[in-house]
């Protein structure tokens, strides 16, 4: 049996081919008000990471455009900041080096906290959209 060629490139498999998949990616970052994961990363990645004041710089650098957000208002996003600094808090308890979230995994974190939210508020709405 020939074998399948191993270089993603020669199988036509290429990141932009898989965003394209990422059909709930692409729905999430149309909700935060960007057009595909790169200029999402980008707008991120000099952001400093943790809290101040209770708050994710995250959380207040998304606030500060909150013209752009879809479907989500500055009070949510609040609120999935506080359940990510909750459970980042609990993941810390006891720990001698607390772990800070670098700004790829607050983003997941905050992508899971809005598809749960969706989920379970209205699940045929979150199809709808």
């Amino acid at each position: 049996m020939p074998r399948r060629p191993r270089n993603t490139a020669a199988r036509g498999n290429t990141p932009a081919d898989l965003e394209r998949r990422l059909t709930l990616l692409a729905w999430l970052q149309s909700r935060l008000g960007y057009n595909n994961t790169v200029e999402l990363l980008s707008a991120f990645k000099e952001t400093n990471e943790g809290f101040d004041a209770g708050r994710s710089f995250i959380c207040t650098q998304l606030k500060a455009r909150s013209e752009r957000l879809r479907e989500i208002t500055t009070d949510d996003l609040e609120r999935y900041d506080d359940n990510i600094h909750k459970h980042l808090n609990a993941m810390n308890d006891g720990r001698s080096q607390p772990i800070t979230l670098r700004y790829f995994q607050y983003l997941a974190a905050l992508c899971a906290e809005i598809f749960l939210a969706r989920r379970s508020q209205s699940p045929a709405a979150l199809l709808a959209s």
